[in-house]
């Protein structure tokens, strides 16, 4: 579920060693995301 995916996209994001800027975040978080719902959060 989106619920469960951003559990777990919150509990790793500190994990990783490298500074991101907000934009970088964004677009890892999008690349994660179902097809479906990518091209859903995409178009708005």
């Amino acid at each position: 579920t989106v619920t469960k995916y951003i559990a777990e996209f919150h509990h790793l994001s500190p994990r990783i060693q490298v500074v991101e800027t907000e934009r970088q975040q964004v677009t890892k978080y999008i690349a994660g995301l179902d097809s479906s719902i990518k091209d859903f959060s995409i178009a708005l």
